[in-house]
């Protein structure tokens, strides 16, 4: 091996180029690559959205809004919170091809999908607290928010097309706030 020339390791690519590269410091494991280039298709993208967009998706109290006041159980809670998820998902779905290649992506790479996971329970954390911050007790705030991330799991782990990925959503929802009224039809949303 001529000096000056990087060594590579399986699963990496050097960020570096030219005789002078660093093989000590060049080395960039590929999938965090792909995380740079693929930022912004998935779900989580939009997490930092949700406290400056709360009053338009999930509204608060006040004229022309019909959101009503903070969620005081946990049905209206998961009701508050489904037009806040609907939202982000149609940001997330708006590029199809994008969204698909990323979940391709972090279905491929064991640490990506581990980076996921941890990102969905800071955006399931934040959806909780956009709802303690609407008054709801924080007990009813953690468990509709962990509700609502629930339903987007599910449609992910059923198909996760991104082209159906909002109605599937709504649908979702409809399910989760019928349990228990005995309703055989989800609730409209």
């Amino acid at each position: 091996m001529e000096r000056g020339l990087p060594v590579r390791r399986p699963g990496t690519v050097s960020t570096q180029t030219g005789p002078i590269a660093n093989p000590k410091r060049d080395r960039t494991p590929i999938a965090r690559l792909a995380v740079r280039n693929q930022r912004g298709r998935g779900l989580t993208s939009g997490m930092a959205g949700i406290p400056s967009n709360a009053g338009s998706a999930a509204g608060s109290a006040g004229p022309g809004n019909d959101v009503g006041p903070a969620g005081r159980n946990a049905t209206e809670a998961v009701e508050q919170l489904r037009p806040v998820l609907l939202a982000v998902c149609s940001q997330a779905a708006a590029d199809p091809a994008g969204y698909t290649r990323h979940f391709q992506l972090v279905e491929q790479h064991p640490e990506l999908r581990a980076r996921d996971a941890v990102k969905m329970q800071q955006f399931a954390d934040k959806l909780g607290d956009l709802l303690i911050d609407r008054g709801s007790d924080e007990a009813t705030a953690r468990f509709a928010a962990q509700i609502a991330i629930a339903c987007y799991q599910a449609v992910k782990r059923l198909g996760n097309d991104p082209r159906t990925l909002v109605e599937e959503i709504r649908a979702a929802f409809g399910r989760v706030l019928a349990l228990g009224t005995g309703a055989t039809e989800p609730q409209a949303g």
